[in-house]
């Protein structure tokens, strides 16, 4: 909960400067995932076509073989988030609102959290929480994947994701829409305390339930072992390699997307296009720094915060 230092800290501050938020980690992802309309419940089951049937020329007066398609059926599955609320009504009214309205503030860092928490669980799965949904790391086809060369503990991952409710999207449950949720107010209840103790507090809380679904098992791919330190970067060629990986219709569609970290897979994707030693504007002949790169293999890029720095080389 937080304190009356918390409170302290808050009282008297300039309200033309307002709140600074030291909080700078981006996770775009819940704004970029696609995401289908909610379940009714927290379960749902697609079937894909794994093969057509077969034929082909014939001879006149002989026969053909005939065939069938084949097909499997699979299960997606939401999980539930939840991030409780409280503040002790005594505390809420010591604070003079001169930072804006505090129960606001506490909603909207919970919603900051979740989508932080999201965003780390899309790529390492139950690596990041054991009891959310599996990420991409244990979703990616073992021919869906291009290896950078590094090695250590200090690499990072590039990943081309096919977003399309038949590729990848988020998967809202349980009816609700856009699957997370909270009151809207924050009713005043009573509490116990760490020591058994009652006080009156408002509470709230941030709610739903949430799944990550892979549709088509070529929907999704990774660049690994990306390593600065050893000189492996990303580059224009491993980039390439991974996308042709991917069919033909899913590169034509227009929404494949780089989801990868501007910190250490987009600065040595950087650092190689530099290495080609551009010939500046100016005509001087000086080795140009290429641009902070925007896409890879004419696919656009969406930096995160949600991938790390600190992957094991595969």
């Amino acid at each position: 909960m937080i304190t009356m230092l918390d409170i302290a800290k808050r009282t008297n501050s300039d309200t033309t400067i307002g709140l600074v938020e030291e909080v700078v980690d981006y996770a775009p992802e819940l704004t970029v995932f696609p995401m289908r309309n909610p379940l009714a419940g927290t379960t749902y089951k697609a079937t894909r076509r794994l093969s057509l049937p077969q034929g082909g020329f014939r001879n006149p007066g002989e026969g053909a073989t005939p065939g069938s398609s084949t097909y499997e059926q699979f299960v997606a599955q939401c999980f539930f988030l939840d991030y409780q609320l409280e503040l002790d009504e005594a505390k809420a009214s010591a604070d003079d609102g001169s930072l804006g309205d505090l129960l606001t503030q506490e909603t909207s860092g919970a919603l900051m959290q979740m989508g932080l928490n999201i965003g780390q669980q899309i790529y390492y799965g139950t690596t990041a929480d054991a009891k959310g949904f599996i990420g991409f790391s244990a979703m990616v086809d073992s021919g869906m994947v291009v290896d950078a060369g590094g090695d250590g503990n200090d690499c990072t991952s590039a990943w081309l994701v096919w977003f399309d409710h038949q590729g990848v999207e988020l998967v809202p449950g349980g009816g609700m829409l856009p699957g997370l949720t909270h009151t809207g107010r924050w009713p005043t209840q009573q509490i116990t305390d760490g020591n058994g103790k009652k006080m009156m507090a408002h509470v709230n809380n941030l709610r739903g339930w949430l799944g990550l679904a892979m549709n088509h098992t070529r929907a999704l791919g990774r660049i690994h072992s990306i390593d600065r330190a050893a000189s492996k970067p990303l580059t224009d060629k491993l980039g390439a390699e991974l996308k042709a990986k991917f069919p033909v219709f899913m590169r034509n569609s227009g929404s494949l997307r780089w989801l990868m970290n501007s910190s250490h897979a987009g600065l040595t994707l950087q650092e190689s296009r530099s290495a080609i030693g551009a010939v500046a504007a100016d005509g001087g002949g000086h080795a140009a720094y290429a641009p902070e790169p925007s896409s890879l293999a004419g696919i656009p890029i969406i930096y995160t915060d949600s991938i790390a720095n600190d992957e094991a080389a595969l």
